[in-house]
């Protein structure tokens, strides 16, 4: 494990997250109307935080890493972004 610079952009179409080693394209999926296809309201209070109960669907478009070691690249699965809203606990 080791820190690396981590670099994100995001659009209204794509969100594309890189590493010295590592580039990560998802694009957003859209439905029959043309838009932005959301889950919402999950009701699974096992899942592991709850802000992803609510989340917009997106498509990868690269997954790519290239290390001496290891390497790979695929694409076409899916993923989402969800809003998270962190507070600092209280003292």
């Amino acid at each position: 494990m080791k820190n690396v610079p981590i670099s994100v952009e995001r659009s209204a179409e794509r969100v594309t997250i890189s590493t010295p080693n590592t580039k990560a394209e998802i694009e957003v999926m859209r439905g029959k109307n043309g838009k932005p296809i959301k889950i919402q309201n999950l009701p699974s209070p096992d899942f592991p935080a709850p802000p992803f109960h609510d989340h917009t669907r997106y498509q990868s478009v690269i997954l790519k890493h290239q290390a001496a070691d290891k390497q790979f690249e695929y694409s076409g699965t899916n993923g989402f972004t969800a809003r998270i809203e962190a507070v600092a606990p209280a003292r």
